[in-house]
């Protein structure tokens, strides 16, 4: 036994004594019990725990700590999950996972942001109506189905702000809503070559023109690039006031074509590149000039990942590195994932 002072002893047991055997500090209880045979009490000792730098560690707690001669056992970081837990915890996330499509999204967003199509739609209309906007323009860049009637699956596959997603109707009644308001058509039309009078695309407007919105609304049906999108529509429209779809339909193929002409404005520049093997290399070279519809088919295989609030993008490959850099955007799919603005 030993005088040891149990007070200064951290979680020392109240019913706690001190043995100390071969140097090593135990603590033990004192039990009596009769003894039938001798007629007389006997002591019974049992060992509740062990002294450990002026600390109590009950045994349990003590082998789980140190080893066999009394050395701290290096134990397993309290966030490490075991192969059941990891099982486990996939089995309840998995069903719980939101895949999609991102594509070449970001970079037509980022091409409209930079533009300045979003900062003039959000100037006339409400943010849900230039959200609603801007997304159907980007459908029709980007599917390949370019019809109202199949916007909504597409627009659930992709990576879009919320709000969004439209059935045909929807994009019919926000057609007519949006062409029977010319006051708005007006605005945004105006702030949109007041944007542009210096662009390569208003500057093809013979220089005599008085630039007003007939002219603008004109200038966009003469180019015809994306007209023929809507034909296949034609049928969904049969009690719709077509003048109202009319202009509403020159309002977003004006918003798409201009996203276009930035894109191949981009495309066609010749600049100096990072691989992801970190190779300086210029962009483009007469064999790997990348055209529209490379960004439209290569980019379309990055998906995104969600859960909750979780969101991450698959992996991008060194060629869709060097189409987001081609298009002026070589960080877009690296880090953070895209910020849609509102």
């Amino acid at each position: 036994m030993t005088s040891l002072d149990i007070s200064s002893i951290k979680d020392f047991p109240t019913n706690g004594k001190i043995q100390i055997i071969n140097k090593n500090i135990y603590v033990v209880a004192r039990n009596y019990i009769w003894d039938r045979e001798k007629k007389t009490t006997k002591e019974v000792r049992e060992t509740l725990g062990k002294i450990v730098d002026n600390k109590y560690y009950p045994m349990e707690e003590y082998h789980r700590l140190f080893d066999r001669k009394g050395n701290p056992r290096k134990l397993k970081n309290d966030n490490e999950l075991n192969q059941q837990q990891i099982k486990d915890l996939i089995t309840k996330i998995l069903p719980n996972i939101e895949t999609g499509r991102v594509g070449c999204i970001p970079i037509l967003y980022s091409i409209a942001y930079k533009i300045g199509i979003w900062d003039d739609l959000v100037s006339v209309y409400d943010l849900t109506t230039s959200q609603q906007i801007l997304a159907l323009s980007i459908y029709f860049i980007s599917s390949h189905e370019n019809t109202i009637s199949n916007y909504s699956n597409w627009s659930l596959n992709h990576l879009l702000p919320k709000l969004t997603t439209l059935s045909a109707d929807e994009i019919i009644k926000l057609y007519e809503q949006i062409g029977s308001d010319q006051k708005k058509l007006e605005k945004y039309q105006f702030a949109r070559i007041e944007r542009s009078k210096t662009s390569n695309l208003i500057s093809n407007i013979d220089s005599t023109t008085e630039l007003s919105c007939k002219t603008y609304f004109d200038f966009y049906r003469s180019k015809g690039d994306l007209e023929y999108i809507f034909d296949s529509d034609q049928q969904n429209y049969n009690t719709a006031d077509h003048s109202s779809i009319l202009q509403s339909k020159l309002l977003i193929n004006s918003v798409a074509l201009s996203i276009l002409e930035d894109l191949k404005l981009e495309l066609g520049k010749k600049r100096t590149v990072r691989s992801e093997n970190n190779k300086d290399r210029d962009q483009p070279s007469s064999n790997d000039q990348f055209i529209v519809e490379d960004v439209k088919s290569i980019m379309e295989r990055i998906e995104y990942r969600k859960y909750g609030e979780i969101l991450v993008y698959t992996p991008i490959t060194n060629q869709q590195h060097l189409i987001s850099s081609a298009c002026g955007f070589p960080d877009l799919y690296k880090g953070d994932v895209f910020k849609f603005k509102n």
